[in-house]
């Protein structure tokens, strides 16, 4: 069958909140509209998988970014039958199934922690007498897995699978550079160890 471009979404719905990610599949009959896979919640409860029917970004009252992140081949992507508009949490077609078999993220021990990193932290222990003691602590911080990093783990998924180029990991990480300042700072300490 004929190849389908996929495409990676990010919305905001404000400049203090964290963006959301997912992956959005146009439709073969109207490619303005199509299926969003993603997986939606909050570290603080977990998140679950979901698609979203008929999903139209340029009908979204969020702002959003999009990126073509390569072609799939269109016998692996279910196009739902006309009027099947709503939204599924059972996976249909080779690559929501496949989602489907990247476990969303849980719930989150430390949700305020900062994402995937690690700190280093500087005391500067002076005293009159004895001069000063440069100490340096580095912590790992705990895994926060949000929406970003399932669709990372999802495309690395199709990756593996050869439903889709490597370069859609590429162009993943360079999507994910316009979401840095959120993800570096989310709780203001890394400016402190800068």
């Amino acid at each position: 069958m004929a190849p389908r471009t996929i495409y990676l979404i990010s919305t905001r719905s404000s400049k203090t909140q964290r963006a959301h990610f997912a992956i959005w599949v146009p439709s073969a009959q109207q490619p303005t509209s199509g299926s969003l896979i993603n997986v939606v919640g909050a570290p603080m409860v977990g998140f679950a998988h979901e698609f979203k029917r008929c999903y139209e970004p340029a009908k979204s009252t969020e702002p959003y970014e999009i990126w073509p992140i390569g072609e799939v081949d269109s016998a692996h992507i279910f196009d739902w039958p006309e009027g099947g508009c709503n939204i599924r949490t059972d996976p249909k077609g080779d690559l929501e199934i496949a989602a489907a078999q990247v476990p969303a993220p849980g719930v989150s021990r430390d949700f305020m922690a900062p994402v995937d990193d690690v700190y280093s932290f500087y005391l500067l222990w002076c005293l009159v007498l004895l001069g000063c003691l440069l100490l340096t602590f580095e912590m790992m911080q705990t895994t926060n897995r949000r929406c970003q990093e399932w669709t990372m783990d999802y495309v690395r998924y199709l990756v593996a699978k050869g439903n889709i180029g490597a370069e859609a990991i590429e162009i993943w990480l360079r999507s994910w550079g316009t979401d840095v300042e959120e993800r570096s700072d989310d709780v203001g300490i890394r400016s402190l160890a800068s």
